[in-house]
């Protein structure tokens, strides 16, 4: 059974290698370099964000990722589904929900709260739109669209 993990340093091939099939399956740019450079700034400064990773034998198949930034409508540290990615060969096995229901444990846990002390996230229908972005507070859902650098409800 392939499930999620925490992510480690030693993962760290890994995740560029899964990364790299991502943005080619997206059409993004992908350098390599500075790929790895940022996930081993991420997975040594957990301030940043969390990673979980799935495995299947020693191979890892997908990854999650939850950044953490500072929002004044919400008082205080609120987080973003970063990156999501399963790799071709495990899809459609349930990895996803397994993703988002790892995530929305993982922020009711964390520092990432409304000033009622409610977790920011909560996972009901998520779905797919290029460089959306999604963020979910204690008020209700509200969907962005990143574009130009801008977010927008």
């Amino acid at each position: 059974m392939v499930s999620f993990r925490p992510s480690t340093i030693t993962d760290l091939d890994g995740l560029v290698a899964l990364q790299q099939q991502y943005y080619a399956e997206d059409g993004y740019p992908f350098v390599e370099r500075a790929a790895r450079t940022t996930w081993e700034q991420l997975l040594s400064e957990p301030s940043l964000g969390r990673v979980w990773v799935a495995e299947a034998g020693a191979t890892l198949v997908a990854y999650a990722v939850l950044t953490f930034g500072y929002s004044l409508e919400d008082h205080g540290l609120d987080a973003v589904l970063d990156e999501l990615f399963v790799a071709p060969s495990h899809r459609r096995r349930g990895l996803g929900r397994e993703a988002l229901t790892v995530l929305e444990a993982a922020c009711r846990t964390a520092p990432v709260r409304s000033e009622k002390g409610e977790a920011l996230w909560r996972w009901s229908s998520v779905r797919r739109h290029p460089n959306m972005r999604m963020k979910l507070s204690a008020r209700g859902r509200r969907f962005g669209r990143k574009a130009q650098g801008e977010l927008s409800s």
